[in-house]
């Protein structure tokens, strides 16, 4: 199918770059038909990218199907979401619903940086001092808990940016489920209520206590942790019924690396 289309638009290009040559007879109408003919090139493809209907959810789809169904606890289906979705997009951004950027998320990081983000290396010795609430992290029955779901989530206040380590075993719904975790932290840092409207609880985070100096990070992390776990089940059954695939990864943009965890 695909080299009877080649084949049927190269002839096309042949004649009409047959027709064309025809009516060039100066400098200025060669540059006049080839700016021309460019632009109907750039935007037929334009155009062909903006009709694909994608069902596996990548960084962008992510973030626009989460965000809506946190706003308004309705799941769109892909054709909705490849209306929203941009040609060009950020790289990493945790966008919300309204176009806002909240942050940033890295996915598949090594646990090297993961730890780097919860300290301070020493300049001398190279060694790591665990800061900023991590050394509760570190711990040995909040450390399964995290890794639970085969990944670990940190966020970086300073830099807006959540960074997950995932675990040999972790599943692409799995990856989703950081994704979508890291949205709502990023969100509620912000100071974003969010609403759990599928289950018809109030469940909102208030601004002034987000955003103030009284919530630490580490509880920020965790009301961010059982917002997302709350209501996770309903969501995939809700997906799944709009047509989304959810086995398929790709949310990696790169080879990402994977931690292994045994007991000794």
């Amino acid at each position: 199918k695909d080299a009877s289309q080649e084949t049927v638009i190269s002839l096309l290009g042949m004649l009409t770059g047959t027709l064309v040559v025809r009516v060039i007879t100066s400098p200025l109408a060669t540059w006049i038909a080839l700016l021309s003919l460019l632009a109907i090139h750039l935007t037929t493809n334009y155009l062909a990218v903006r009709a694909v209907t994608m069902t596996s959810l990548n960084r962008q789809r992510a973030n626009i199907l989460f965000s809506h169904l946190l706003v308004t606890g309705k799941v769109l289906d892909p054709g909705e979401v490849a209306e929203r979705e941009k040609v060009f997009e950020e790289d990493g951004v945790l966008r919300w619903h309204d176009g806002r950027k909240l942050g940033s998320a890295r996915i598949g990081v090594k646990l090297g940086t993961l730890l780097e983000k919860m300290g301070t290396r020493d300049r001398k010795t190279g060694c790591m001092k665990i800061t900023n609430g991590g050394d509760d992290l570190l711990k040995e029955q909040e450390w399964q808990c995290c890794m639970r779901d085969n990944y670990s989530l940190w966020w970086d206040r300073r830099e807006s940016t959540a960074y997950v380590t995932l675990g040999e075993r972790c599943e692409p719904w799995q990856q989703l489920r950081a994704w979508m975790q890291a949205l709502v932290l990023a969100a509620m840092a912000k100071g974003i209520a969010i609403e759990d409207k599928v289950q018809g609880k109030s469940q909102i985070a208030e601004t002034q206590t987000v955003m103030g100096d009284g919530l630490s990070l580490e509880a920020l992390m965790k009301r961010a942790q059982q917002r997302t776990e709350m209501s996770w089940q309903l969501y995939v059954i809700e997906m799944k019924r709009k047509g989304w695939d959810l086995d398929t990864a790709v949310l990696e943009t790169r080879p990402g690396t994977r931690l292994s965890l045994s007991k000794g």
